[in-house]
């Protein structure tokens, strides 16, 4: 009853919840952030077989994960905090998989590359997304002789735009791991998933996405239909969901 009332005060409006956020301040956490609790009934169990697989062998190497690159790019100690930052399992899951091709969307400062480049296989490499040319970001990780070679290839685009996806339909086909750190702005990500539904991404293939936890991305994360795992307590404390990509998506 106190819910409907609320939604009904509420009405179109987006609720004040300044007095909430205030509450959390005798928490002193480094960081807080507005969130909620959903129950989700969407999975069938029996489909989460390889997903709990790879998760558990995701979660167990990403504490030994040293980072080196990050290190040496003298990175902000919070990057290293595990769990509570995604970087170890970013690094984790590739050297879990060890994909050939990794498309990340969402460059920012370089440290998720630099995390996901730790332990790419000498043959692979790492395209990077991102609407801002990755040297023009303040204080970017990434340095030029990063771009030696094939490694690692920053890419400026809007992926949101059909004719853009359409220009690199063949490169994102051809991943074996995609990381989503998109805009959040409860169009992008929902664009994207029917876009890699038209070009037919092979199934099986892992997605993870970041800061699923956020008030932005609860709908998105929440109504996903395909087999998902919420795996923030080892992630970003944001949100990190890990998802597999299924054909009667497509």
């Amino acid at each position: 009853m106190a819910r409907s009332l609320l939604r009904r005060l509420a009405g179109p409006r987006e609720l004040d919840l300044r007095w909430t956020s205030a509450r959390l301040d005798p928490i002193a956490a480094p960081e807080s952030y507005i969130s909620a609790i959903l129950r989700d009934d969407h999975c069938d169990g029996s489909q989460l077989r390889p997903l709990v697989s790879l998760a558990n062998q995701v979660v167990e190497r990403a504490i030994d994960q040293p980072l080196r690159l990050l290190r040496e790019r003298h990175a902000a100690d919070s990057v290293f905090v595990w769990p509570g930052q995604h970087y170890r399992l970013l690094a984790s899951i590739v050297e879990v998989l060890k994909p050939r091709t990794i498309i990340e969307i969402g460059t920012f400062n370089g440290a998720s590359a630099l995390a996901l480049l730790e332990n790419l296989p000498a043959a692979g490499h790492l395209v990077t997304f991102d609407i801002v040319p990755c040297f023009q970001v303040d204080r970017t990780l990434l340095r030029a002789e990063d771009l030696d070679g094939e490694r690692l290839i920053p890419v400026t685009a809007d992926l949101h735009r059909g004719e853009v996806f359409e220009a690199y339909a063949d490169l994102l086909r051809t991943a074996d791991l995609i990381f989503i750190d998109g805009p959040k702005d409860g169009q992008f990500e929902s664009g994207l998933m029917s876009g890699l539904g038209r070009l037919g991404l092979a199934a099986g293939t892992p997605l993870v996405f970041d800061d699923i936890r956020l008030w932005n991305m609860l709908h998105f994360w929440h109504t996903l239909d395909l087999p998902k795992l919420d795996l923030t307590g080892f992630g970003h404390f944001t949100g990190t969901g890990l998802a597999l990509w299924q054909e009667q998506h497509s």
